[in-house]
């Protein structure tokens, strides 16, 4: 599940930056402020999901807001760009939303520690693992997919694994389901 967290946000620097400046036609500085307020919102919104996820439920917290509010800010951002002219706007404000919803999957590293709380350590290195994976997982579903079925078949790609994501947190056994 760790890798599917960050694998769309560092597959999204393999090919957005190409696709908003050449095809959609974004300036290379419109997209660096998009990704500049996905980015920014993303590290303010870790905060509070670490605290919205202790008063709501680590679970809860992950499967709705990190999976399938990822799955639905990952469409939100590719159809955002899709009008004749591209609204640059809904597509800031939907990059934004996708850096919220990222963010919910802060309280992912407390159920790790929490489900082997005699080996925190080896649970952590396992989340870790997870954040490395992405980072492969990523840019290789779009390196694969890309010139078959294009972005936006990609950007399904990854709102249908966060879907798969938010599916599997539901089986995870927590101390809060005691």
């Amino acid at each position: 599940m760790r890798a599917m967290n960050t694998a769309a946000q560092l597959g999204f620097l393999v090919f957005l930056p190409v696709y908003c400046t050449k095809t959609i036609g974004f300036t290379l500085s419109q997209w660096l402020r998009l990704l500049t307020a996905l980015s920014v919102v993303n590290v303010i919104f870790n905060l509070l999901f670490g605290s919205i996820g202790d008063k709501f439920g680590w679970r809860r917290t992950i499967a709705l807001f990190g999976g399938l509010g990822c799955a639905a800010s990952t469409l939100a951002l590719y159809y955002s760009m899709q009008g004749h002219p591209p609204n640059y706007m809904l597509a800031v404000v939907s990059g934004m939303f996708f850096g919220a919803m990222l963010s919910a999957y802060t309280p992912l590293g407390a159920i790790m520690a929490a489900l082997a709380p005699d080996r925190k350590g080896a649970a952590m290195s396992i989340l870790n693992f997870g954040a490395g994976a992405s980072a492969w997982v990523g840019p290789a579903i779009a390196g694969i997919f890309l010139p078959i079925i294009g972005v936006g078949g990609v950007m399904w790609i990854y709102a249908i694994l966060y879907v798969i994501s938010a599916t599997i947190t539901w089986t995870m056994k927590v101390p809060e389901d005691k």
